[in-house]
């Protein structure tokens, strides 16, 4: 995959975003890579430790610093959980199931989700997204 895919726009609970050309290297293409390559919602010191098997001269601030620049660009968000951020390559519309026990987070994919809201969004606010997490137990940690 080429990096330039990066600059497409993407759709977020609806809504089109544009995202500024940036300059591309071979250290912020594998962390992309890595990044939209797991479904697990990573830390920024475990894309570090993926990317450094493919680039092993690959440093955690080159790590930090291109997750920052895709972050900022729109390519990637971000967001915190128990004070510890987690990076996000999947850009499409989607919602988050976070086990309360060992922290296993996936994706679910509520259907309408924000029309289902609407109606609780106060009269003089306009709903851009939502970020839904669901906490609960996954069934390994609800079975001990």
């Amino acid at each position: 995959m080429r990096l330039e895919s990066l600059n497409r726009n993407h759709s977020y609970y609806g809504l089109n975003s544009y995202h500024i050309i940036m300059r591309f290297s071979k250290q912020k293409e594998t962390v992309y890579q890595v990044l939209i390559d797991t479904h697990s919602h990573p830390t920024a010191n475990w894309v570090f430790e993926k990317a450094k098997s493919i680039l092993p001269n690959i440093s955690l601030g080159t790590v930090y610093r291109n997750l920052g620049q895709l972050e900022s660009d729109g390519n990637i968000r971000s967001f915190a959980l128990k004070g510890i951020v987690r990076y996000d390559g999947n850009l499409d519309q989607h919602s988050h199931f976070l086990c309360e026990n060992c922290d296993l987070m996936i994706d679910i994919h509520p259907k309408n989700i924000q029309r289902k809201y609407n109606n609780i969004i106060p009269k003089n606010f306009t709903a851009n997204s939502i970020d839904l997490t669901i906490t609960g137990f996954c069934n390994s940690c609800k079975s001990t």
